[in-house]
């Protein structure tokens, strides 16, 4: 049995340029991987299975298996050289099997990867499990079959033996280009969400109403933020241009910057992807805790979680 914690993937900042030909969108990204997420366990089998447990699965209590990204990526990876072994006669009849069972702690469309971090996180395992010879570029390349964000997703997995433990990772093109980001000194990170799912096609669509005229903004980042404060005062450079048309569908994302900003030891907060979570960033974690405690109070899911060099996504 193998078990793999499905990082959140929160967006400090995401530039967002003109409609491209091929009708993606060109993107600027620096994202972090904090020690929250959903957790996903595969073991041997016979067939491909699944089964959704935690807080959120009934939110995905009815979804189609062929919709489900942590089966699409299984049935990704099967038609990777060896990945059509022989099987029993499960239901689903062809390629390798496993038994997957997804803890979703993460609430579902909700801007920081949900379904497409438990999908990277599925590639990762699938692939050890099946001893399959599949690379790092070419998990890369599948996950972004997938959705935009799947690289990306994928960095605190594959990035983190190659820098020491990721601390962070940039995007460009569409998504699907991803490298090592800045090395951060710790510290503490809160996600609130208003408990109102946002339909990402909807906010790109009022996006695309007014769009830039050219490719997103880049922003030179050093190789490392020596401080919190340093962060801050870089990330102060950069915004997210999908938090507005997002605010315009749920203006309960209004609230919630509102009220991270007015509490004690945070000292930034931004939406993260399409939202509608948000996300506050602490030195302190009693200061984090408690700024959660006092979301919950309003109804919010908020959960508190470490960030910087020393996380790893690896459960013992």
């Amino acid at each position: 049995m193998a078990e793999l914690l499905a990082r959140a993937k929160v967006n400090l900042c995401l530039h967002v340029g003109a409609t491209r030909p091929d009708g993606l969108h060109d993107i600027f990204s620096l994202a972090v991987f904090p020690m929250l997420g959903d957790r996903l366990v595969a073991e041997p089998s016979d067939y491909l299975s699944l089964t959704i447990d935690g807080h959120f699965a009934g939110a995905l209590a009815g979804l189609a298996p062929a919709s489900n990204l942590v089966l699409r990526a299984a049935r990704l990876l099967q038609g990777e050289p060896g990945g059509q072994g022989t099987v029993g006669k499960g239901p689903d009849g062809k390629g390798k099997g496993a038994r997957l069972r997804l803890t979703k702690n993460l609430p579902p469309a909700s801007g920081i990867g949900g379904g497409t971090a438990d999908a990277a996180a599925a590639m990762v395992l699938l692939r050890d499990l099946w001893g399959l010879k599949t690379g790092d570029q070419r998990l890369m390349a599948l996950s972004f079959l997938l959705g935009a964000d799947g690289p990306l997703c994928l960095a605190p997995h594959l990035l983190a033996g190659r820098a020491g433990a990721l601390c962070s990772a940039i995007a460009t093109g569409a998504g699907e280009q991803v490298r090592a980001g800045p090395v951060m000194a710790p510290f503490w990170m809160l996600l609130v969400n208003p408990g109102q799912a946002v339909s990402t096609a909807a906010i790109f669509r009022l996006y695309d109403a007014d769009p830039p005229a050219g490719p997103a903004d880049r922003v030179a980042f050093g190789s490392s933020c020596a401080s919190l404060q340093d962060l801050g005062s870089t990330l102060a450079l950069t915004r997210n241009d999908l938090a507005g048309p997002a605010i315009s569908l749920c203006p309960a994302i209004r609230d919630v910057l509102s009220f991270l900003e007015r509490q004690p030891g945070c000292s930034f907060s931004r939406m993260s992807g399409s939202g509608a979570t948000c996300f506050g960033l602490f030195s302190s974690q009693q200061a984090a805790r408690k700024a959660a405690s006092a979301a919950r109070g309003r109804g919010w899911w908020a959960e508190s979680a470490a960030a910087g060099p020393t996380a790893t996504g690896k459960v013992a």
